[in-house]
């Protein structure tokens, strides 16, 4: 079964640079970079 989930993240305050997000749910984790430039 595929469940989609949106939701936003004020990344404003951010400096340049590279961050790992580790995104957790119902038992689940995913692991994604973000760049900011």
């Amino acid at each position: 079964k595929n469940e989609t989930v949106s939701s936003q993240l004020d990344i404003s305050n951010l400096t340049s640079g590279m961050y790992i997000m580790n995104i957790s749910q119902n038992g689940k984790s995913v692991t994604k970079k973000l760049i900011v430039k």
